[in-house]
């Protein structure tokens, strides 16, 4: 996206914002709670990935650092 090179923090900010309209608006699926590989009860993902940006804390798209916030292999749950 910016050559590895980090956003500035306004950036980051005004795209996070873009994003969580988006998510609302078109109702996106991408975080931990709507995953099958979620182990329940819990926030643990049962493929062993970190996941404690997406299981928890603020929707965004981009961390701090302007880097990508999704999973690779998010499977949407039924139901």
């Amino acid at each position: 996206m910016n050559g590895g090179q980090r956003l500035p923090p306004p950036e980051v900010a005004s795209i996070n914002v873009q994003f969580r309209e988006e998510q609302q608006r078109f109702d996106l699926r991408y975080r931990c709670g709507d995953c099958i590989h979620l182990l329940r009860p819990g926030v643990t993902c049962g493929l062993g990935y970190p996941n404690e940006e997406l299981a928890s804390g603020e929707v965004r798209a981009l961390d701090e650092g302007g880097r990508f916030l999704f999973c690779k292999d998010f499977e949407l749950e039924d139901g």
